[in-house]
């Protein structure tokens, strides 16, 4: 449970003067916004059921790509045929929260966090923290260029209450604020970027008190953000709107996903953010702390999105359908002329994370990366993320269903390991990385995972605890 000093609330500073009951009410708003990041950005390792949240590939070499997941990463280079596994605990000393995450030509992944940008030389078995600035802000989101990798920006949330966007132009090693930043009382949520010239960026988000939903756009046209309000069908209803898309041949074109407590809504502006008509609302699960929703543009001009209730749906112009209402889809991406479905469950006969539709032909999908691969796991050489992600081993195998659970008798097991990093280095056939057996060869550290539904009650009640607290307070006040 995050504190009301971490950076995600820090906001609540700029409500020190309004009365007790506008307290509350941000409040509410903001601790629906930590939910929605934790679902759109951010994902928990160890403590939540396995998913894919986040798939990058490697802009030249189609065969290497990387997963980012609730228990850390995978790094294929084979188009998965072998995986190598780095755990959260190994990228961050404080908060075990993978982020969003980009990939560029050098084999460097560059991942955001509640403090700052990390950035993981040789393929994640290498990591530091490249910018002093960025290390107290939070965030948000991450995009590259597809043009040119080695350029990306990242959303803060929030610095002295102000979002603002960093650009980089040498693979994350130097940030720098090239963007006014937003207006006071604006929290930041995603954004969508076209980098090369001309360059137009849209950011989404909620004002503070959580009463709009707000889209900004900057186009070079003018020195500061343009605001427009977005409004689609589910109107006040909805607790955020965030941008999931830019049309590749449109800059003016751009998508959004409006989130309610059971329906995600998909609605487009073709002018830029002025005007918005709904395309699809999607059932969706009840809001909680994780609620994955996956959108991609393949070359023939379909628009895809989809979750993990409604399947997956196929957006053309004004008519959206269901293709896949049995897929649970947690994350869509595209290489090539290929769609990426990442699932959360079954498909087919084998339970799987990842699937491959050639040529968009989501009737005949193959696997990518299954659990079952996962037996072979390997860790990079890193010394580091060898003793950080060995004790861990055992609670992965635990969560894809390779081991079965622990008895709720059983206790903690002892979290030390039998074999050293060391011992395990010596032991490997590939010098670059430690290979886990298929069989765990110590009892490792288990942590009990809590479901999505738990994550919803945890919140709930982090709220309703607040609001009695501030409630007292207010009576006091009086």
């Amino acid at each position: 449970m995050l504190s009301l000093t971490s950076p995600r609330t820090e906001a609540l500073t700029l409500s020190a003067r309004v009365a007790t009951r506008q307290i509350v009410s941000q409040l509410a708003s903001l601790l629906v916004l930590i939910g929605l990041s934790f679902s759109s950005t951010t994902t928990l390792a160890h403590g939540e059921a396995p998913e894919l949240n986040q798939l990058l590939f490697h802009p030249t070499e189609p065969e290497t790509m990387v997963i980012v997941a609730t228990y850390g990463l995978l790094i294929t280079e084979d188009a998965g045929m072998s995986w190598r596994w780095v755990c959260a605990e190994a990228l961050f000393d404080e908060y075990s929260v993978v982020g969003p995450g980009v990939l560029d030509a050098e084999g460097t992944v560059t991942l955001g966090s509640p403090r700052g940008v990390m950035r993981g030389e040789n393929l994640g078995c290498n990591w530091s923290r490249p910018s002093e600035e960025l290390e107290r802000l939070y965030i948000v989101d991450l995009q590259d260029d597809p043009s040119d990798p080695t350029r990306a920006v990242a959303l803060s949330w929030v610095e002295d209450g102000i979002s603002n966007v960093f650009n980089t132009s040498d693979s994350g090693r130097t940030w720098t604020k090239q963007w006014p930043p937003f207006p006071a009382r604006f929290l930041s949520q995603g954004i969508r970027a076209t980098l090369s010239a001309p360059s137009r960026i849209y950011a989404s988000g909620v004002t503070l008190a959580g009463t709009r939903s707000l889209l900004f756009r900057f186009d070079g046209a003018t020195d500061s953000w343009q605001e427009f309000p977005v409004t689609t069908d589910e109107g006040t209803g909805s607790f955020a709107s965030l941008v999931v898309g830019i049309a590749p041949d449109n800059d003016d074109q751009v998508y959004v996903r409006s989130i309610t407590a059971t329906h995600d809504q998909v609605a487009v502006s073709d002018d830029g953010g002025a005007n918005f008509r709904s395309l699809a609302r999607m059932e969706a699960p009840a809001l909680a702390a994780g609620r994955p929703f996956g959108f991609a543009f393949t070359p023939d001009g379909a628009v895809w999105a989809g979750n993990k209730t409604a399947g997956l749906w196929r957006l053309d112009g004004a008519e959206a359908r269901a293709v896949r209402a049995d897929l649970a889809v947690t994350h869509l991406d595209v290489q090539g002329s290929d769609l990426y479905i990442g699932l959360d469950g079954f498909a087919g006969d084998e339970m799987a994370e990842l699937f491959r539709a050639p040529g968009g032909n989501t009737d005949m999908l193959e696997p990518v990366m299954i659990y079952e691969d996962l037996r072979g796991v390997q860790i990079c050489s890193s010394p580091e993320v060898q003793a950080a992600c060995e004790p861990f081993w055992e609670d992965l195998q635990r969560h894809v269903g390779l081991l079965p659970p622990l008895e709720p008798d059983a206790g903690v097991p002892d979290s030390g390991m039998s074999a050293s990093p060391g011992d395990a280095a010596a032991s490997s056939q590939d010098a670059g990385a430690t290979p886990i057996p298929s069989e765990s060869h110590s009892e490792g550290c288990h942590l009990v995972p809590a479901s999505h539904e738990g994550s919803t009650h945890i919140l709930g009640l982090c709220f309703l605890v607040a609001v009695l607290v501030l409630r007292r307070r207010g009576s006091r006040m009086r």
